[in-house]
């Protein structure tokens, strides 16, 4: 399945989001296996609940071919924020996989394992 993460963002209320979409072009059981697959994410991230550490989904919604995911936009990557590392020193460091670390912990806590973290 095509996924685009979005950098896209709505104003609602003051606040930017981010929006993920999900193309759900298929013929028929292929169709319904996508849309299946990603009502699932969307259902085990409402699991997950809201925590400083990980991302929020906002809400989820679909049109004719189209599953949007609209959650909080972070203000940085942390791809970013490691490759500011030098700058950070070890201690800056630390404290971005500390963080990191306490994400995955709430999420383990909810019972749930995430097989796709990356920077």
């Amino acid at each position: 399945w095509r996924r685009q993460a979005g950098a896209s963002a709505s104003k609602r209320l003051g606040e930017r989001r981010a929006v993920k979409v999900i193309s759900l072009k298929g013929e028929g059981s292929a169709q319904t296996s996508l849309l299946k697959v990603a009502r699932q994410e969307a259902h085990v991230w409402r699991a997950v609940g809201k925590n400083p550490h990980v991302v929020q989904l906002y809400e989820a919604m679909m049109d004719k071919s189209l599953y949007y995911m609209v959650m909080e936009k972070c203000d940085v990557s942390l791809m970013d924020q490691l490759q500011a590392a030098p700058r950070l020193g070890m201690q800056g460091v630390s404290r971005i996989v500390h963080e990191m670390l306490l994400g995955v912990a709430h999420v383990h806590s909810k019972r749930i394992v995430h097989r796709d973290i990356k920077p």
